[in-house]
């Protein structure tokens, strides 16, 4: 019996699903670097989305420490009623292999309004739209 019930919760571990990204590259920002949207991990409600977008640098840029970031990844939700975006967290991955994580949650800042032709007004349009 004991055999039954461990071969029996083996195959349930097995089972469960595995959760991961699935960046896909919708443009680029500044300086040609290339933005990624995370599509397997875009949460939705009352037309507000919670999506992660990170941009990949192409030559690592200090931060105001002056160490060198290669990636930072940026966890944002999107209004799109009201076309406003506001910043949750922040990872910045450094060439040194490093990472540094910030969350505005706490700060309990208030949306602002999506600038045309930013980087954030691209993401809201695949959104959105």
């Amino acid at each position: 019996m004991k055999k039954i019930i461990i071969t029996i919760i083996f195959f349930l571990v097995l089972s469960v699903p595995a959760f991961g990204s699935d960046w896909k590259q919708v443009g680029t920002g500044p300086n040609n670097n290339p933005i990624y949207l995370d599509v397997d991990n875009i949460l939705t409600k009352n037309k507000r989305y919670r999506i992660w977008w990170k941009i990949r640098y192409n030559t690592p840029e200090k931060n105001d420490s002056g160490k060198l970031m290669v990636e930072v990844h940026i966890n944002s939700e999107i209004n799109c009623s009201e076309r406003t975006e506001k910043s949750l967290s922040r990872v910045n991955y450094f060439e040194d292999g490093s990472n540094e994580s910030f969350n505005f949650k706490s700060l309990k800042a208030k949306p602002t309004g999506i600038t045309p032709d930013s980087v954030i007004y691209r993401l809201s349009k695949i959104v959105c739209d």
